[in-house]
Order: C-alpha cells, then sequence, then structure tokens
C-alpha cells in the first residue's frame, strides 16, 4: 500500500511526518489517518477555537446567535491498485450537556477546510459549503455519554481529505479530541470487486424532479439495489406534500455500470379534520375544519369557557386541559368537545 506523507506544524517548528494507513484486526480494513479534532464558537458566544484538545465543544447551529461547531478531520488512504471503497464508518461518541437529550446534525465539508487557521466567527464556519451526514440523537443529558457509528460512504467518496462538522446541539456538549483514547475513528471497507453508483431521483408522474437527487457510491456489480426507507419518505415541497405513489419501482439492477433509479411520488391524500364544542345534549357548534394531510397533525385549541354574544358565560369545558393534537388518517373522528352549561 502507498505511504502517504504529509506535514505536520508546531509553534515555530516545520516536521514532516510520514504516515501509514492504519490496517485494523479485520482483512479488507483499513483506519483513516486523524489530522485534527477542533472546536470554534462564534456568535453571542464568546468567540473561540481550539485545536487537538482532548475534548472538542459545539453547541447551536447559528450565524449570530450562540453558535459553536466540532470538527473531525482525517486523511484517506492510498488504496492499493484494483480496490475501491466499499464502505466507510466514522465512530465517535458525545458526551451530552443540559439535563435532557437533543438532536445534533452531522455534516461533510464539501470543500478543504484548514483547521489551523479558523478564526472562530459565523461568515466563515457556519455559511461554509457543507452536506447533511446524519442526525444524531443523544437520549440523556447531565454529561450522559453515548458512542455512535456511522455510515459516511458517501460522504468521503472521492476525497483525499475529509473534514466533518458536529454542530446544532442546544444543550451543548463535546465529542473526544485527538489525544483522547476515545478519538473519532475512520473505518475503510475496501474491496477488488467491480463497484458503480446509483442515482436515485425523486420525480413526479410526468418524471420532473421533485428535490435533489441522491448518488449512492459503492453498489457492488451484479446486485439489487433497494432504496432505503429514508428515500421512500414523504417529504413536502413548499405546501404540498409528496408520498410514494404505491406502484412506484423501488429497486434497480446494477449491471456493468452506474444505475439510476426513479421513484415516483404523486400528491399525498387529504383528510378532514373536524373539532366541535358541545354543551350537554345542545346541537354541537363548529370551531374547525380543514382538509390535512395524510399523516401529518394539527394541533385545535379550544376555550375553557364559552360566552353568549354579551360575553356572559355559558359553559365551562370537560377537559383539563385547552388543545388536542389530532393526526390526519382515512379514519380520524370527528372530535367533540364536551362543555358543562354553567348555573
Amino acid at each position: 500500500m502507498a505511504r502517504l506523507t504529509y506535514v505536520g506544524f508546531m509553534p515555530c517548528i516545520g516536521i514532516a511526518v510520514s504516515v501509514e494507513p492504519t490496517p485494523t484486526d479485520n482483512p479488507g480494513q483499513i483506519t483513516a489517518t486523524l489530522e485534527h479534532t477542533a472546536h470554534s464558537q462564534w456568535g453571542s458566544n464568546e468567540v473561540q477555537h481550539t485545536l487537538d484538545n482532548d475534548t472538542e465543544y459545539f453547541n447551536n447551529d447559528s450565524k449570530d446567535a450562540w453558535a459553536g461547531a466540532a470538527y473531525m478531520q482525517f486523511t484517506m488512504p492510498e488504496l492499493d491498485e484494483g480496490l475501491s471503497i466499499k464502505s466507510a464508518n466514522l465512530a465517535f461518541s458525545v458526551v451530552q450537556g443540559g439535563n435532557s437529550g437533543r438532536t445534533s446534525v452531522l455534516y461533510v465539508a464539501n470543500d478543504d477546510i484548514d483547521l489551523d487557521t479558523l478564526q472562530g466567527s459565523g461568515d466563515d464556519l457556519f455559511q461554509s459549503a457543507r452536506t447533511k451526514v446524519s442526525d444524531v440523537v443523544t437520549d440523556a443529558g447531565n454529561s450522559a455519554e453515548k458512542a455512535f457509528n456511522i455510515d459516511v460512504t458517501s460522504a468521503v467518496a472521492d476525497k483525499e481529505k475529509v473534514t466533518f462538522i458536529l454542530t446544532g446541539n442546544a444543550g451543548g456538549a463535546t465529542i473526544f479530541g485527538k489525544p483522547n483514547e476515545k478519538a473519532p475513528v475512520l473505518t475503510i471497507t475496501t474491496t477488488d470487486e467491480k463497484l458503480y453508483d446509483v442515482t436515485v431521483k425523486f420525480v413526479d408522474e410526468e418524471g420532473a424532479d421533485l428535490k435533489d437527487s441522491v448518488t449512492v457510491p459503492g453498489v457492488i456489480d451484479k446486485t439489487t439495489y433497494n432504496a432505503t426507507d429514508e428515500q421512500k419518505a414523504d417529504f413536502k415541497v413548499g405546501d404540498k406534500k409528496y408520498t410514494l405513489k404505491s406502484d412506484s419501482p423501488t429497486s434497480v439492477e446494477v449491471n456493468g455500470a452506474n444505475a439510476e433509479l426513479e421513484l415516483v411520488f404523486v400528491e399525498a391524500e387529504k383528510h378532514t379534520v373536524k373539532v366541535s364544542t358541545q354543551i350537554g345534549e345542545q346541537e354541537a357548534k363548529e370551531i374547525y375544519n380543514e382538509q390535512i394531510y395524510n399523516g401529518d397533525s394539527v394541533t385545535v385549541n379550544y376555550p375553557m369557557y364559552l360566552t353568549d354574544e354579551n360575553g356572559k358565560v355559558t359553559a365551562k369545558c370537560d377537559e383539563t386541559t385547552y388543545g388536542k393534537t389530532i393526526t390526519s388518517s382515512a379514519d380520524t373522528a370527528d372530535t367533540v368537545i364536551k362543555y358543562t352549561a354553567h348555573s
């Protein structure tokens, strides 16, 4: 396997370092070189930047408000002739601050980022070109630690150096940095089988694109690619919700070339959600009647007291809460909120 050479810098001293891609205990697996971890914060947060700390902090994903991101940067291994990347897995742990679990987002930088020179400004960091890889969901706060293993095969494709960005955590959290024994690990699984790309397109019944296509690399030749649940899931474009057409193709054969899979979506069905108030056995009065997309939810609020045209209280609600969340479906029944006449 070819040797990788890079130049690392310490203050005032340049040091040339030779780095071998690290084989794992499993044949066909190589550990990419972790060059740096880093942290930057900005906005209303005190501007700060760290490099290769024992832990790296991140919090909100915002240009101007209290914000910060953690970074994991790797040099990809050079592969022997005839080998290609079959899969890539990023392993790291998050220590969650605050008193509850949070959802963060893992991105990959579209371009090279020099972590030595980050200055911690929103213009430089928040608006850097990046692509979402995955949500990162912690289950508990109070410094609870959770390990993650995330498929980043698409994110590392055709890259010599890859930088992952972790941000969007309202409770504040940390990852373990480069010096720590729990530092992030990027594991590359190689294969000598022929691999091709599958481009998944999201189209309407006329074949027009509804949203950007997704390219899935590393699909083995002479196999069937099946669309993932995420690719088949409902989505919205503007005010319209789309759902996969029942007879849409959901798989494609890969046979000696890159392949394309068109998932056909149609506008989702709508159902009537109706809410009424009723005093005793009197005639119910409708307070909400809307067509809502199947699977979507709406919260309808209603008053504690009903009054007449003169503002006099006529009835009190029998409920202990004053709002209902209703999920639209073909089986959604009309909702009647009961009131007791005021004596």
